[in-house]
């Protein structure tokens, strides 16, 4: 059975090292179940960086983004 997680980005944006951090988490929940993101409000370039593969090992694939524009 896989688990569903609804990930929320409430953060300093425009730290690098932040959304560094959110993409190794979301890395490691994919290994357990399917990822909601809710990016209402959240800046384009923040979720272009969580979606890059280049940033981290690789791209997450697991994510769904509940309100991408």
């Amino acid at each position: 059975m896989e688990n569903d997680f609804l990930y929320r980005p409430q953060t300093q944006y425009e730290n690098l090292g932040d959304a560094l951090i959110a993409k190794n988490l979301l890395e490691i929940l994919e290994n357990y179940g399917e990822i909601y993101i809710d990016d209402k409000n959240v800046p384009s370039n923040y979720i272009e960086i969580i979606k890059n593969k280049a940033c981290v090992s690789h791209e997450v694939y697991k994510c769904h983004f509940a309100f991408y524009r």
